[in-house]
């Protein structure tokens, strides 16, 4: 895959992504801005796989956003640039991840035990929630935005004292499901470090690394 591709997936993602939590970016000096609603009105910048010169435009002072996350496929270099600037050396480094969904299954999932309770929803247009209870206890819970062909999956989560029961594996495989009710083609989305081995097992594959820096004051 060539950089070209993985920066229109990369901007796919950042559509999806923001159309999952109801965000609205805008594009600001090269960069894709949003408030986070959520998260007390945290600003955060996207630069999507920007070459050198767009990343110099962009040091070495950053003092707008309270995050700044950076999809490229070239950490080394992100890395180095970063050490000039005013941002955090130490980012938290996740992964984008792509997959094509004509691999997966279009039947809904069986549940992975009893007492399992499914809650499916749409909370806007083109997006659906999922949300898994065992009893009365949310156990897990993810979303997925569709964006053109594209499917973003978003927020998947297992509360701690449900891990390790295949909840993760269910939840990603109904969005699927509920995803594929449209005309898919490519799913995407962004792993924590602790994800990457299950995305992997569903099919999944690394694109691009995605640190995530925190603007130091000087």
């Amino acid at each position: 895959m060539d950089a070209q591709e993985v920066a229109q997936l990369a901007t796919a993602w950042t559509q999806g992504w923001a159309l999952a939590r109801n965000y609205e970016p805008a594009e600001e000096g090269g960069a894709i801005v949003v408030t986070r609603h959520d998260r007390d009105g945290l600003i955060e910048h996207i630069l999507v796989c920007p070459a050198a010169e767009d990343l110099e435009r962009h040091g070495p002072e950053f003092a707008g956003p309270d995050r700044v996350t950076i999809v490229s496929t070239d950490l080394p270099a992100v890395l180095a640039w970063a050490g000039g600037t005013n941002l955090s050396k130490a980012p938290s480094v996740e992964t984008l991840m792509s997959t094509d969904m004509h691999g997966h299954d279009v039947e809904a999932p069986t549940p992975p035990g009893d007492g399992i309770r499914v809650q499916t929803e749409s909370p806007r247009e083109r997006v659906t929630s999922v949300k898994v209870y065992l009893g009365e206890d949310l156990a897990a819970s993810g979303s997925v935005a569709v964006v053109g062909n594209t499917a973003v999956f978003d927020a998947i989560s297992t509360e701690p004292e449900f891990r390790r029961r295949g909840l993760a594996s269910f939840v990603m495989r109904t969005l699927a499901h509920e995803a594929l009710k449209d005309d898919v083609e490519t799913g995407l989305l962004l792993a924590s470090p602790d994800g990457l081995h299950l995305y992997r097992h569903l099919g999944w594959d690394e694109i691009a690394s995605v640190p995530v820096f925190t603007p130091e004051s000087a």
